[in-house]
């Protein structure tokens, strides 16, 4: 047949107008049109010869597999429903309509299919990452990694397993075996969309910032409307002060994807950090109604009232935002903001103790954190205790040669 197709395809042309049902017309066909991957012409035949023959479970099978590699999920998966009716046991049919599940986010009739499947086959790979995966974008993490751990075991290239495994990971912040299945997993597939922004992701929260850039400027470049890449960017770009970007990044996240909070929630910092008041309060407002004891957006909230002057009002989110804390290992960055924020508020109410507790507290673990430093100088100087001030400031002048805050404090004190 070889070579032959057209002239093949041209007598059984001929078959089917002298016998239209003609069932070993269509299917041979059928066969020729998909060596040939001609799928649309196929589907014709096929839907013909499965009229003549309703429970032929290989053409069936074949017709699922043609519709699912178009995109026609509903069509496959009506074909695998009524092939596993025939033969419950086919593995092969399990897990494409199980992967047909995962694609449309139906994870528990995914789930199901994939367990059914490797109740058939133990060590199917495809089904092992697959469920992990499902059990991964369900935030079933310990679960996830029973699969993906066997996953790996039997093939260690397998890079679906290799992503998510590293999806887990970071999400556990066990950021070094992460970084592991990533880089496996982005040598695997350079062009991983998904690998690049969760090891972006990583490099983030371990402050490799400018590795996170790379990763995550990639991704972009790859998928320019990936909204993970575009909130985990921003964030980045928030930290390097680079706020314009950022902006631009957290509006498009935004755009896609109105109500995510992350994106709003960094939106909202940055807005704050460009002195965009009041729209940094919408934002972070519209977080809080949904999410009222959430650490993070309340500690930012705080701030953006301490630098409108709103002492009271500041006071009372950055109260809440450091009794909200569930995780200070995660957490440490906006606790030491909200510390230092809410010790700044003492100090412009004349509460100088209550004030040296918080800035204490961040020194005590982080001795030279400038934040915390300038704010206790400033406040050691209001108590007329000169000589402390003074420690602090020098303290901060050797990392910061050129603190403009400093400076000035320290011609104050040595005037004084």
């Amino acid at each position: 047949m070889m070579g032959r197709e057209h002239e093949a395809l041209a007598d059984f042309e001929r078959i089917i107008q002298l016998t239209p049902r003609s069932f070993l017309a269509h299917k041979n066909r059928a066969e020729i049109l998909l060596s040939l991957d001609k799928k649309d012409e196929a589907l014709v035949n096929l839907n013909v010869a499965i009229q003549l023959e309703p429970n032929n479970f290989p053409l069936i099978k074949c017709r699922g597999e043609i519709s699912q590699s178009l995109g026609f999920y509903d069509d496959a998966v009506m074909d695998y429903t009524v092939g596993l009716n025939i033969n419950p046991n086919d593995s092969e049919m399990l897990r494409n309509r199980g992967e047909i599940y995962r694609l449309t986010q139906e994870f528990d009739k995914a789930i199901s299919d994939f367990t059914r499947a490797l109740e058939i086959e133990p060590s199917n790979v495809f089904a092992l990452a697959r469920r992990g995966e499902v059990y991964r974008m369900l935030k079933q993490g310990p679960q996830a990694l029973i699969d993906l751990d066997e996953a790996i075991r039997l093939e260690p290239d397998n890079i679906m397993a290799r992503e998510s495994r590293g999806a887990v990971n970071r999400t556990f912040r066990r950021y070094e075996e992460a970084l592991r299945d990533l880089d496996e997993a982005i040598y695997l597939s350079p062009d991983s969309v998904f690998a690049l922004t969760n090891r972006g992701a990583v490099y983030y929260m371990l402050k490799r910032y400018y590795e996170a850039l790379i990763d995550l400027d990639k991704a972009l470049n790859l998928d320019p409307k990936h909204i993970f890449a575009l909130e985990t960017r921003g964030a980045l770009l928030n930290v390097l002060k680079r706020y314009d970007r950022a902006y631009e990044d957290l509006n498009l996240a935004i755009e896609l994807e109105p109500t995510n909070v992350w994106a709003l929630t960094y939106r909202g910092e940055v807005l704050a950090a460009l002195g965009r008041y009041e729209d940094a309060l919408n934002d972070l407002n519209r977080v809080l109604q949904d999410l009222p004891d959430w650490g993070y957006p309340l500690a930012l909230r705080g701030a953006v009232y301490r630098s409108m002057g709103s002492n009271t009002l500041a006071l009372l989110d950055l109260d809440r935002a450091l009794q909200n804390i569930r995780d200070k290992a995660f957490n440490i960055d906006y606790e030491t903001k909200a510390l230092c924020n809410r010790g700044a508020v003492h100090r412009t109410l004349g509460r100088y103790s209550a004030a040296l507790l918080d800035f204490n507290k961040v020194l005590l673990r982080e001795p030279n954190n400038i934040l915390a430093l300038t704010e206790r100088s400033l406040t050691y100087h209001a108590m007329d205790r000169f000589n402390d001030a003074l420690k602090d400031v020098q303290t901060i002048l050797k990392s910061e040669p050129d603190n403009a805050t400093a400076l000035e404090l320290k011609k104050k004190i040595e005037s004084a």
